[in-house]
């Protein structure tokens, strides 16, 4: 068996979270991107995914602001007022998909490199080119508006933007070309839905979109649209084999590349990242950030995604009792007997060296387990070596991993202003955590065991 866990070196630890994006939803209100529902200023959800202030006179997600209490959120940033985040990449850095970002947008500049940029669902009166664009799911003449709703499949239309597909043939709203049910349209439970979640809108239940990114098979303009980064030809995100990216709906963990399917806070459970290296099926923008080395598209998708290199499992990998392929080396001393249980109960495959014995401070790492001080943290040049400082908030960070408490924003740890802890963050009780889950003894919430 590997070291055994060091509790209070992990009581701060948040796992690789998802991003969250920071677009508005009206002139004062803050946007919560991973619900369709609002919050009143005492933190009832109302409508459409934003956060108001008490009196109504904060300011939103992406308003200029000079101080913290300007903004509802209490976040002030390089003058903008900010929402919440987890993990995730700077405004300006470059990304490949965009549940890597902040913002929750990975857009191509027009230079044409893709950088994170302040992203969302549009505002009333704000330009939009598809209902699904807009926090209302409606798109009125170009501009989202919130006095109606997208038309469902089989309704009367006179244009595609009237429509929740987009798709208007003979005056009639066309289905997309999707194996799921699109955002807007009639579903009669979550798992019909693409994005995981059926709601009731007016005492109809439609599919909504909770999410940062757009999972698999759901409507989308652009590549910053999709959690997998790329919007396919045919208006969607593109259907990938053998297991979920992170932002994708999911309902247990073996569909999730990284291992962790849980709830974020919105009430419908997502793939979410963990600690160091990305495993097999991962989205990735460089083979650096893969455990495997090896970063290729994905059957001409345009996707990029960590690859199996079709040998044994690198360090860093997750796996599974029985799994075909386990860990390397393969042979008495490796396999299977590598495969091992991280603090959140995930198992990942550890080295040779690290299964009795942690790696010292100041030693190249693949993930956290393995590192006697409890972080494996990039350094300039993005490589992983192992610390066992975690950073104040209002200091530098590259990660949610970094910080003692709360999530790194834009570089800075920021505290976490959601009403419920993310897996991995500290705990008393159950119901601190967004997954209802608190281990007790480590004082920290777990990810659902299915």
């Amino acid at each position: 068996m590997h070291a055994p866990f060091n509790i209070g070196r992990w009581r701060w630890i948040v796992p690789l979270a998802l991003a969250l994006s920071l677009g508005a939803c009206g002139d004062d209100a803050i946007s919560n991107p991973d619900s369709d529902a609002m919050v009143d200023g005492d933190g009832t959800l109302i409508g459409d995914g934003t956060l108001t202030g008490d009196a109504g006179d904060c300011l939103g997600t992406g308003e200029i602001c000079e101080n913290p209490v300007d903004c509802c959120s209490g976040r002030c940033e390089g003058g903008l007022c900010l929402g919440a985040t987890g993990l995730c990449f700077g405004l300006g850095e470059e990304c490949l998909a965009s549940s890597e970002c902040c913002s929750g947008r990975c857009e191509a500049t027009p230079g044409g490199t893709p950088v994170c940029v302040l992203g969302g669902c549009i505002g009333d009166g704000d330009a939009c080119e598809a209902a699904v664009d807009c926090c209302s799911l409606y798109c009125d003449d170009g501009l989202c508006a919130a006095d109606g709703i997208c038309a469902t499949i089989d309704a009367s239309c006179v244009d595609g933007m009237e429509c929740c597909s987009g798709i208007c043939e003979t005056d009639i709203c066309e289905s997309a070309s999707s194996g799921c049910i699109t955002a807007g349209e009639i579903c009669g439970g979550d798992s019909a839905c693409c994005s995981g979640h059926c709601e009731d809108i007016d005492g109809e239940l439609r599919c909504t979109i909770v999410s940062i990114c757009r999972g698999e098979g759901d409507l989308c303009g652009s590549d910053a649209d999709c959690c997998s980064g790329v919007c396919g030809p045919d208006g969607t995100c593109p259907t990938m084999a053998s297991c979920q990216t992170v932002g994708e709906p999911c309902t247990g963990f073996h569909e999730c590349c990284t291992g962790l399917c849980a709830d974020p806070g919105t009430g419908t459970p997502v793939c979410q990242f963990i600690s160091g290296c990305r495993p097999i099926g991962e989205v990735c923008l460089l083979a650096a950030n893969c455990c495997s080395g090896i970063c290729e598209e994905y059957e001409q998708t345009g996707v990029w995604r960590c690859e199996n290199p079709g040998s044994c499992l690198a360090t860093g990998e997750v796996c599974w009792a029985g799994m075909p392929a386990n860990c390397c080396p393969t042979g008495p001393d490796g396999g299977q007997a590598l495969c091992q249980p991280t603090i959140l109960g995930l198992q990942r495959c550890y080295s040779p060296d690290t299964v009795d014995d942690c790696i010292p401070d100041g030693d190249p790492c693949s993930f956290a387990d393995e590192c006697c001080g409890g972080f494996c943290l990039p350094d300039a040049n993005g490589d992983l070596y192992c610390g066992a400082t975690c950073v104040p908030e209002g200091d530098v960070c590259t990660a949610d991993v970094d910080c003692c408490e709360g999530v790194c924003l834009d570089g800075v740890c920021q505290p976490n202003f959601t009403d419920c802890q993310p897996v991995g963050a500290a705990c008393v009780a159950p119901e601190d955590c967004c997954t209802g889950i608190c281990d007790m003894t480590a004082g920290l919430c777990l990810p659902p065991v299915d």
